[in-house]
């Protein structure tokens, strides 16, 4: 085949337009990072990050909702403990007033700290979590123990959070717990009992007040099973996290130090490109 002047213009001209695409192309990589940075790049790779992608903000959803719900169990078990020492003051209080030797004025006494005792395990049952909703009212969202009665008007449902797409666990104590057996309404009785003088019913009472101990130090239980539930969950998802991330990075990311050194190479083969293509053009210029 006869190579003409033009032919060899075309193959220099050529080598420089594909040099220069090449430096383009491994500049945007150092830029930006990325091997794949769009489908064409690597069409089975970036079909695979970005599936990847998706699967990582659902986990990263779920993990968001499995840290709500592990703060709403945290400020659950803290009502619950101060609950628990309201009772334990009561029931001390009970001991005092069943005493025999007590006049009814020194009873009456005790029954107005009760009766403050009750007014606060009131507002502590009606407390809410982190998120503004409150903690023992299921479902509801309205304030789920009547201040002036204590009577509960909640619902038994419990909140659950999903914890990996397709499991669920539980993230509340529904009221009702709260309301069982009238534990909250003992303090009530006591408080009546006191003030009228009652000593068979303080004594009564204090029944009532043991079984609210033992219920709320059950229910304290199940809380703290409650969360290490979630935070094995929580584990799970920061695994999860760190393996898609680790993946999706291995299918896109480029090899910061391999991309720089292609750089290199491809910016020499231009330059010589261009110095072929100068020559070249150089040499078919006719003479003077």
């Amino acid at each position: 085949m006869r190579v003409t002047n033009m032919y060899l213009v075309q193959l220099a001209q050529a080598a420089t337009a594909k040099n220069q695409s090449n430096v383009a192309t491994l500049t945007q990589e150092v830029s930006s990072g990325l091997a794949v940075a769009e489908p064409s790049d690597n069409p089975t790779a970036w079909i695979e990050a970005q599936r990847q992608k998706v699967e990582s903000t659902l986990n990263d959803g779920a993990g968001d909702a499995i840290q709500a719900g592990t703060n709403r169990l945290s400020a659950s078990a803290g009502a619950l403990s101060e609950l628990s020492s309201i009772f334990a003051q009561a029931q001390t209080l009970a001991v005092q007033g069943a005493n025999g030797s007590l006049d009814a004025s020194s009873r009456a006494a005790l029954g107005q700290q009760v009766s403050g005792l009750f007014q606060q395990a009131i507002a502590t049952a009606n407390s809410k979590g982190p998120d503004g909703s409150y903690l023992f009212a299921g479902t509801d969202v309205t304030q789920p123990f009547d201040p002036t009665t204590g009577n509960y008007s909640g619902n038994a449902t419990a909140i659950s959070v999903n914890t990996n797409g397709t499991a669920t666990a539980q993230a509340s104590i529904p009221g009702g717990v709260l309301d069982a057996g009238n534990i909250l309404l003992s303090l009530n009785t006591l408080a009546t009992a006191l003030n009228g003088n009652d000593v068979a019913g303080i004594q009564s009472s204090i029944t009532g007040l043991n079984t609210a101990v033992s219920q709320l130090s059950q229910t304290n239980a199940q809380v703290g099973a409650m969360m290490d539930t979630l935070q094995s969950a929580t584990t799970a998802s920061q695994t999860l996290s760190t393996t898609l991330q680790t993946s999706i990075s291995n299918l896109v990311d480029a090899d910061a130090v391999q991309s720089a050194s292609n750089l290199a190479q491809a910016s020499t083969a231009l330059q010589v490109s261009q110095a072929v293509t100068t020559k070249v053009l150089s040499l078919l210029e006719p003479s003077s």
